[in-house]
């Protein structure tokens, strides 16, 4: 089973296309990096893998599930430190040091 996959994703804010026909896999066990220019997608793509942004087109799996149907289920079995730090709203001050 495939730690991340997206097929032919597209996503953006309003009429800004971000995401344009995104595809990835990551195998589990695998470490990959999004390398990149500032405004080039990497944290829409992660947002569209956390369930957060909905993405216009395309399919998301993450650990084999929907990230929208699962979101409580995908966002407690990883982890995304962005650069402006944020809790979920269902999270406790302990959750956060776990």
């Amino acid at each position: 089973m495939s730690a991340i996959t997206l097929a032919c994703v597209e996503a953006g804010y309003g009429r800004k296309d971000v995401l344009r026909g995104a595809t990835l896999e990551v195998p589990e066990g695998c470490v990959t990096a999004l390398l990149g220019e500032n405004g080039a997608g990497k944290t829409t793509l992660l947002r569209v893998c956390l369930g957060v942004v909905r993405p216009r087109r395309g399919a998301v799996r993450i650990l084999g599930r929907d990230p929208f149907q699962d979101a409580r289920e995908v966002r407690t079995r990883i982890g995304f430190v962005p650069d402006r730090p944020d809790a979920y709203g269902w999270m406790r001050v302990g959750d956060l040091a776990r």
